[in-house]
């Protein structure tokens, strides 16, 4: 019987890049200093590997597709299955948060069109007529939702492509998201914006690494944390860290297999 394990060695070579991210937050002052999250360093290091190394060893990368779809929609089923918070001073702002939102959205979908519109009387009269649609679905709505309307499109429209379409302009978004966040972040400490509680918070070895000290006796409450989630979160390391020995377990199959082969 054969199996499929497209989404297992997919799965771990991003907990590989996990793994390394988190060493190098925990190692390096740079990405201590400015906070940067783990998974953005895994996704730039995996950047190149799966644009250019892995499709010229003909590894398939389609099935990370479906990861981004799937794994996007947990999320927000992790999101809603979360205690309620209550009510109080912490929640008076997620009225104007919420209209602020919205906001953005109607602004980038406005601008969006008026820029595809420019393109195609300009330069691309080709373009696809909705291609900025794809700002405020990747940059306000996600990754899930810019893939599955943008493949919903190329079955509807036979166009092929839109769902990667989608997710770049997803991946574009969280660039810009981090990096515009670190620099936000750095902004308001140097305007002194940021509270006394919070620059200890930021200040504290833990959030610079990443990582709790072993030494350390007061581990944040929730199963006894052992990394700083602003960084990493302790059940997505452990995880990562599963899947990376389940994957070195195919590669020793793998391994045995080659080596079998060669005496018949």
């Amino acid at each position: 019987m054969h199996f499929h394990w497209d989404v297992f060695i997919n799965l771990g070579i991003i907990s590989v890049a996990m793994l390394i991210a988190t060493f190098i937050r925990s190692k390096v002052k740079f990405f201590q200093k400015y906070l940067i999250p783990n998974a953005l360093t895994a996704g730039f290091l995996l950047l190149p590997l799966y644009n250019y190394v892995f499709p010229f060893l003909g590894f398939e990368t389609g099935s990370l597709k479906d990861l981004a779809y799937h794994f996007l929609g947990m999320s927000f089923v992790v999101l809603t299955l979360r205690n309620k918070q209550p009510k109080g001073k912490d929640n008076d702002g997620a009225g104007p948060m919420a209209v602020g939102i919205l906001y953005q959205y109607a602004i980038q979908l406005v601008v969006g069109l008026l820029l595809t519109i420019f393109i195609i009387y300009t330069f691309r009269p080709d373009l696809f007529h909705s291609f900025g649609v794809f700002m405020p679905l990747g940059f306000v709505l996600g990754p899930g939702q810019a893939l599955s309307i943008g493949e919903s499109w190329s079955v509807m429209m036979s166009m092929e492509g839109l769902g990667s379409v989608g997710l770049t302009f997803a991946a574009i978004g969280f660039i810009f998201c981090c990096f515009g966040g670190i620099y936000l972040i750095n902004f308001a400490i140097r305007n002194k914006w940021v509270t006394p509680e919070e620059l200890s918070y930021m200040g504290d070895p833990g959030t610079r690494r990443g990582i709790f000290s072993n030494l350390r006796k007061d581990l944040p409450v929730g199963s006894y944390l052992t990394t700083e989630s602003e960084a990493i979160d302790t059940m997505t390391l452990h995880t990562g860290l599963v899947i990376f020995t389940y994957f070195l377990s195919f590669l020793l199959l793998l391994g045995l297999t080659s080596l079998l082969a060669l005496i018949g």
